[in-house]
């Protein structure tokens, strides 16, 4: 297949958008043969042999579909969603029959990563077999499954081969040099009107955009160990002790306390320790660095806090503490190193440090009551859970899904409300991340309605305004071609009035503030370049204004082949191929696999 025949082929949206959802997780989308909770609770949309596919998946990879692409027609993002999920369905059931052989160190690596799974930070066999909701054999083979899919599709997207015959175009687009002349069409010259009657028309025929959003009021426990860290208080007292500098000190064991204390005073007289200490002789027994000295005594350091508090009372490097007894020797302590004060990093980490260790009594027992208010009851309730643990239950009030201010912020958290079955007063599964724990039930769900035409009516007319000017604009363009054609594209412009500015050696980056905005000199230099006035072409830039360019002449840039530049084309150009020979097998085996599709009955019992 050349990459000619991979542009023709991705030649729409909805071709990327397929290709991409092929290449996504699995989580989310099903197929429920793989999932948890298949069966009685779902509805299956389309099966095929034990493989299913239900309506929530279909509705989890609609709105994930929606919410990527904003600008797309419902209709389409509906065939999408059907179509890539299809495929999706026909490759399990191929899987099924045909499977691929995944290890029980693959499917344990899965698990023993799951914080679902943790108790104390790390992997427990306990919770594992406690939480999971089905049996561990079924759970694994549900693991299998996943895996199973996503190292098919891996393996086929990404081991494509690109020949130096596929490769050479590319590497000549990415060597070229070119002389462009181009003529700006400015949104701004054109102007339009929406009268009462175009804006009923479309809001008639658009009726899909204009839907409100589902939304939820959920009520929910949330226990989350970093904000019970962070609440937790420490005192300045506390505080104090950890964010005293460390020091460093010398020690000096005199024979008697007489030879001590006249070492002491001549320090205190000018004199260094580092002097003294030769002419003392026998009179100091023993000498050696004590290392970093916290300011408060570990229990089982050698030093006394008496000793300790000393040290940490002398103020400037050179002094000496005045004689002191310990284990019944007689020392002289001198300091040697002093940092006058901590970092706001290393202060803020020591707070962080203390918090976690007076909170960490709290985690642990919530934890375990949190633990046993979920999974020892027969029928818990968020009620009962609150009792048990008296963490608070908060109300969400009516929000919707992009609410960022909410609990919905968290993405495993939106992600599961989603997926849910929405069943008002049911406690929904835990929600999950890492330590922290989240469980909900919702008490209210709005569904999306129609938006009245009063409500989107000015919407509707800046829409309408926009389509009728880039129609506006097309035509000028289209005019602007015929016209170059015949006279050339400075000509053409001027009777026109529109300016016409040439770049020498164009590659695709332009000043700023010039006649070609950056993002259509891209659209241009992408392009495979066609000389001359016949060859005029028209590009529209995203930031609202036309272009029509001509290619004046077209060279090799200079410079020697260079093999990083095509290794990295080689690398880019094989993904591409690889992803469209995935979705040419998939397209292949959907068409031969025998699925019941029961879409068109299933939408239309909906409301």
């Amino acid at each position: 297949m050349s990459l000619e025949d991979i542009r023709e082929k991705k030649h729409s949206k909805g071709v990327y958008i397929v290709i991409g959802l092929l290449l996504v997780g699995m989580a989310g989308f099903g197929t429920s043969q793989f999932g948890l909770g298949g069966g009685s609770s779902r509805q299956a949309l389309l099966t095929a042999g034990e493989a299913e596919i239900s309506i929530r998946e279909y509705e989890n990879m609609l709105r994930y579909i929606q919410q990527n692409n904003p600008d797309m027609a419902a209709d389409q993002a509906r065939a999408i969603a059907l179509s890539a999920l299809k495929q999706r369905l026909a490759l399990a059931d191929y899987l099924d029959r045909y499977p691929l052989t995944v290890s029980n160190q693959q499917i344990d690596a899965v698990i023993s990563s799951d914080p679902s799974f943790f108790e104390n930070g790390k992997f427990s066999e306990e919770a594992f077999k406690k939480r999971v909701p089905v049996s561990p054999k079924d759970y694994r083979r549900s693991i299998a499954g996943n895996l199973s899919l996503q190292n098919f599709q891996s393996a086929l997207a990404g081991t494509s081969i690109v020949s130096q015959a596929e490769l050479q175009p590319s590497l000549l687009m990415q060597q070229l040099s070119r002389d462009i002349s181009v003529a700006k069409i400015p949104a701004n010259r054109f102007t339009a009107t929406a009268d009462a009657q175009d804006i009923e028309d479309y809001y008639n025929s658009h009726q899909d955009e204009f839907m409100t959003e589902e939304k939820y009021n959920i009520d929910y426990i949330d226990f989350n160990p970093k904000d019970i860290i962070k609440n937790t208080d420490v005192s300045a007292a506390e505080l104090g002790e950890k964010l005293t500098p460390p020091r460093q000190a010398t020690y000096y064991l005199f024979k008697d306390e007489k030879a001590a204390k006249k070492a002491f005073d001549d320090v205190a007289n000018g004199k260094k320790m580092a002097d003294l200490a030769p002419a003392l002789g026998d009179a100091i027994e023993d000498s050696g660095g004590l290392g970093e000295l916290k300011a408060v005594a570990d229990a089982d350091a050698l030093l006394s806090q008496a000793a300790v508090d000393a040290i940490f009372a002398l103020g400037q490097v050179g002094e000496v503490t005045a004689p002191i007894t310990v284990d019944g020797g007689t020392y002289l302590f001198e300091l040697t190193k002093l940092d006058n004060k901590l970092s706001d990093a290393v202060k803020k980490q020591i707070k962080t440090t203390l918090q976690q260790q007076k909170a960490a009594p709290r985690v642990a027992e919530l934890s375990e009551k949190l633990d046993n208010a979920v999974f020892d009851n027969a029928s818990p309730s968020l009620e009962s859970i609150s009792e048990a643990t008296q963490l608070p239950i908060t109300q969400s009030g009516l929000i919707t899904a992009d609410n960022q201010q909410s609990i919905l912020a968290v993405p495993e958290m939106l992600a599961d409300v989603i997926d849910s079955d929405k069943v008002i007063g049911k406690l929904q599964e835990p929600v999950s991340i890492d330590d922290r724990v989240i469980i909900y039930r919702f008490s209210a769900v709005e569904k999306p309605r129609q938006k009245t035409l009063a409500e989107v009516k000015s919407d509707i007319e800046q829409l309408v305004i926009a389509e009728k000017i880039h129609r506006q604009m097309t035509a000028a363009a289209n005019q602007l071609i015929e016209k170059t054609k015949k006279d050339g594209l400075a000509a053409a412009a001027a009777k026109d009035g529109y300016t016409v500015q040439t770049y020498a050696n164009f590659n695709g980056r332009v000043a700023k503030n010039g006649g070609l905005d950056p993002v259509a000199a891209q659209l241009i230099a992408r392009q495979s370049p066609q000389i001359g006035k016949e060859k005029a072409t028209t590009v529209t830039s995203p930031l609202g204004d036309s272009y029509v360019y001509v290619t004046d002449t077209v060279r090799l840039a200079d410079g020697e082949d260079n093999a990083v530049l095509k290794q990295q084309l080689a690398a880019a150009l094989a993904m591409e191929k690889g992803q469209t020979e995935l979705n040419d097998f998939l397209l292949s085996i959907t068409q031969r696999t025998k699925m019941t599709d029961r879409s068109a009955q299933l939408f239309q019992q909906q409301p």
